[in-house]
C-alpha cells in the first residue's frame, strides 16, 4: 500500500525523540524541513515550500524577533479557531528534529517545537476546556499563550 510522505519529511518514518528540537538545515540533521524554499538545495525537501514556513520572514527580515511573534500569534489564532488539523499538524512534529534555514534564537521553529511537545491530544484538550469553563476556542488561544510564556 501506498503511504504519502509529505515533502518537508526526509523520510517516511523519522524517530522520535523526547523533545522536538530545532536545528539548522544546511547541517541535514533534520527530520523535517521548515524553512522557506531554497532553489537549487541539495534535499528535495528544501526545494519546495513547507508547509510549517514562516510567511512572515519575508517582510520582517531585518526584525527577526518580530517575525518571530507575528507568526506565535498567528499559529495561536489558527489553532483555536481552526479545525482539529491543524492542532493535529503541529503534534505530527512532536520529538523531531525540526530544519530551518534561518539561524538565531528567534527562529519560528522554536514556537513550532513548543507547542509540538505541549499541545495535548484532542480529547484530552476537549476535556480540559470542558473542566475550565471556557468555550474552547478561548480555552485553546489561552492555554497556547501559557505554553509560550513559561518558555520564555
Amino acid at each position: 500500500m501506498f503511504k504519502y510522505v509529505p515533502s518537508a519529511f526526509r523520510t517516511a518514518n523519522p524517530k522520535r525523540r523526547d523533545k522536538t528540537t530545532v536545528h539548522k538545515a544546511a547541517d541535514g540533521r533534520y527530520d523535517v524541513y521548515i524553512g522557506e524554499q531554497i532553489l537549487g538545495a541539495d534535499h528535495i525537501a528544501e526545494r519546495f515550500r513547507s508547509p510549517w514556513e514562516n510567511p512572515f520572514t519575508e517582510n520582517l527580515r531585518s526584525r527577526p524577533e518580530q517575525a518571530q511573534l507575528v507568526f506565535a500569534s498567528f499559529l495561536r489564532k489558527r489553532l483555536s479557531t481552526h479545525s482539529p488539523a491543524w492542532r493535529h499538524r503541529i503534534r505530527m512534529l512532536k520529538g523531531l528534529r525540526l530544519g530551518c534555514s534561518c539561524d538565531g534564537k528567534h527562529c519560528h521553529g522554536r514556537v513550532l517545537a513548543i507547542l509540538a511537545d505541549g499541545l495535548p491530544e484532542e480529547p484530552e484538550l476537549q476535556a480540559l476546556a470542558l473542566q475550565s469553563g471556557l468555550w474552547f476556542r478561548k480555552f485553546v488561544g489561552l492555554f497556547v499563550d501559557r505554553l509560550l510564556q513559561e518558555s520564555t
